[in-house]
């Protein structure tokens, strides 16, 4: 949902559908509905029973918000959307919530957060609570996601240096791997962990170097997105039986692979491209036939 989604219905102007100045819709966070509440509030609290936060819902370009230093999150909050917090360049802190798994891009750019002297910062990795939600923009050629972490946000984490990157290890506690996370990577292997069910679009995408992906303990993934594993060098890998869900073009441009998957038979929920490839040969094994 975006921020201005439902901008100019009797819906969003009625005064009822706000609380706190902030405008919600159902379950979900809608904005700050303009008025000048939040001109002088130092903190919110996002009310309980909130299941995701809008697009840009409090984005402070506007210096509305411009005074907000804390931000209280309900558990039970699955989705945070992009940029929902950018610009509030006084926000320092916040909570992650347990429940929380996507957290969209620049959530939380241009913030106290990812300052320099942000407590958030540990080493060269920025986490709140259990999500991973940037690295440092510096060469280094490995990196270890720190145990207890459940997820991480949208967008790559490795952006100028991405190619000097070789290794990365990830926690048994990763739930879902965010949208072009590893985009570009020079990796060559990736252990998926057990508790992993989701894979983000593009998230292991032009990773040239990667051959090998370990999926004998992925017993709980349920979405690949799309183009996840686009013009990698990847020459096989095995779908568990729990996936619901694989996005289109997910293992489009690579030379040779075979794909083992443990049903009889392509769910209706996959996407009809998933095996497309406009260049390479694509073999696909049906293990339960």
């Amino acid at each position: 949902m975006h921020y201005s989604s439902f901008d100019g219905t009797a819906y969003v102007d009625d005064p009822a559908n706000t609380e706190n100045s902030l405008i919600y819709i159902g379950n979900h966070l809608y904005r700050f509905n303009n008025d000048n509440g939040q001109y002088a509030q130092t903190s919110l609290t996002v009310r309980e029973g909130t299941l995701t936060i809008a697009k840009f819902a409090l984005s402070s370009s506007s210096n509305i918000g411009k005074n907000i230093t804390s931000i209280t999150l309900p558990e039970g909050l699955i989705r945070i959307g992009e940029g929902a917090f950018e610009y509030l360049s006084n926000l320092r802190n916040i909570n992650m919530p347990s429940s929380v798994l996507y957290v969209e891009e620049d959530v939380f750019f241009s913030t106290g957060i990812i300052e320099d002297n942000s407590s958030y910062w540990e080493g060269n990795a920025l986490y709140v609570d259990n999500v991973l939600i940037k690295v440092k923009d510096e060469k280094i050629t490995s990196f270890t996601v720190k145990d207890g972490t459940q997820a991480i946000a949208d967008g790559r984490l490795f952006s100028t240096y991405a190619s000097s990157v070789t290794s990365i290890s990830l926690p048994d506690s990763l739930r879902y791997i965010g949208n072009e996370n590893f985009y570009w990577c020079n990796i060559t292997e990736v252990v998926l962990p057990e508790s992993l069910i989701g894979i983000g679009e593009k998230a292991f995408s032009y990773c040239k170097s990667l051959q090998t992906v370990d999926t004998s303990k992925t017993v709980n993934l349920q979405t690949i997105g799309y183009s996840a594993f686009s013009f990698s060098t990847l020459s096989e890998i095995t779908i568990p039986e729990t996936v619901e869900y694989i996005g289109g073009n997910a293992f489009n441009q690579i030379p040779t692979i075979t794909i083992n998957i443990n049903l009889s038979a392509q769910p209706e929920s996959w996407d009809r491209e998933w095996s497309h490839t406009y260049n390479g040969v694509i073999t696909i094994n049906w293990l339960n036939q």
